[in-house]
């Protein structure tokens, strides 16, 4: 096997060192579990080092369920008639 110093090597040495130790072909129905040992030996080679994260970092968290979207409906008026003056700010600029 190659002396790993990183966690990351090349898949065309990974091929090397196997058909090295393995041969050129591998006859799966004459010895079977030669497959299990390759995946043993090398199968850690492939792995992530950040812990398996997918890329870009931690997943989001979910969006809040229906009882996380109450409305507050006075808090909604006010906003409302907020909205209704600058309207009404804005006819009257617009008119003069």
């Amino acid at each position: 096997m190659a002396k790993v110093t990183s966690r990351k090597v090349s898949e065309d040495k990974i091929v090397r060192d196997v058909i090295k130790k393995y041969g050129q072909t591998i006859d799966l129905k004459e010895s079977p579990y030669v497959l299990i040992e390759i995946l043993r030996v090398y199968g850690s080679l492939f792995q992530d080092e950040d812990g398996g994260l997918p890329p870009g970092g931690a997943p989001t968290p979910p969006p809040p369920g229906p009882e996380g979207r109450r409305i507050d409906t006075a808090l909604l008026l006010a906003e409302i008639q907020k909205l209704s003056r600058h309207i009404q700010a804005l006819q009257g600029k617009r008119s003069k």
